[in-house]
């Protein structure tokens, strides 16, 4: 098989995984199965719930917040975006613990850089987030939950703050990624047209990917000492053998970090990718 196939053979494979909604769940140390008095949920338009058809009809109708930009005036009502995951997810946690209070912290065309670094321009700062290489800003006023002032105006810095604020945030759910790697196939690997990228340079975006989500963990986790050691899993069954890859470089670069950790230091968190059955 030829250096395009297999390439191609394991885009496919990432593109089924992001269609299938990877997402990392953390939770209190395995088996101890603690519901906090929050649910914080992270990521992209998979978290946010978003549906370019019914942004479109916002717009049209000129429901919500709207907003002159280059490509006109796009209007956005977030309370409209209520029937993604993370509305299931909080919806079922509820009925077990009523006050729960979910935030959702999911921002449409976030990556990896862009949840841990903020907008990539200055002007964006605070106002915007996503702004990353291929990604149009997202106006904090069209979030769910409208990120705190801070120094680079990230979604991190957003969830490091609340958990500051609340150490009951449990659980949290975390999907990032796959922004990230379809930019990579369209603005460097001129994918679908064609496909100019070799095996080894995909598998360094794929370790990329995984080198930022390691980090994102450390610092949840560094954040969170009051909730506990945390455990991501992986949702959706048919993702497993296409998350492994990211699981299994992320779990290499925890244990690393383990295995210097001094004696009685708090170890990073684990990163077994596990499956979860999930519809849909």
């Amino acid at each position: 098989m030829s250096v395009l196939c297999c390439v191609r053979a394991r885009v496919s494979l990432w593109l089924a995984a992001i269609a299938t909604l990877g997402v990392l769940v953390f939770a209190p140390t395995v088996g101890a199965a603690k519901i906090g008095s929050s649910y914080l949920a992270l990521g992209d338009s998979l978290a946010y719930g978003f549906h370019q058809a019914l942004f479109e009809e916002q717009t049209a109708k000129k429901e919500g917040i709207c907003i002159p930009t280059e490509r006109g005036v796009l209007c956005d009502n977030p309370t409209g975006f209520n029937d993604g995951y993370v509305n299931d997810f909080g919806a079922a946690l509820k009925l077990f613990h009523p006050g729960l209070q979910v935030i959702n912290d999911g921002c449409p065309g976030e990556t990896t850089e862009t949840l841990i670094n903020g907008p990539e321009e200055p002007q964006f700062i605070n106002r915007a987030c996503a702004d990353g290489s291929g990604e149009k800003p997202f106006p904090f006023v069209w979030l769910h939950h409208p990120y705190t002032e801070s120094l680079n105006g990230s979604q991190l810095s957003d969830a490091l703050a609340i958990l500051k604020a609340n150490p009951n945030v449990s659980p949290i759910t975390l999907d990032i990624g796959s922004n990230d790697l379809t930019d990579f196939l369209e603005h460097e690997c001129h994918f679908p047209s064609t496909f100019t990228c070799t095996e080894k340079r995909v598998d360094e975006e794929i370790e990329r990917i995984a080198g930022n989500v390691y980090d994102i963990l450390r610092e949840l986790h560094s954040a969170g000492r009051g909730v506990g050691a945390v455990q991501p899993l992986s949702v959706g069954v048919e993702t497993r053998r296409h998350w492994r890859q990211v699981g299994r470089r992320v779990q290499r670069r925890a244990g690393k970090r383990r295995r210097k950790s001094a004696p009685g230091e708090l170890r990073q968190p684990r990163a077994a990718v596990q499956p979860v059955a999930h519809n849909g």
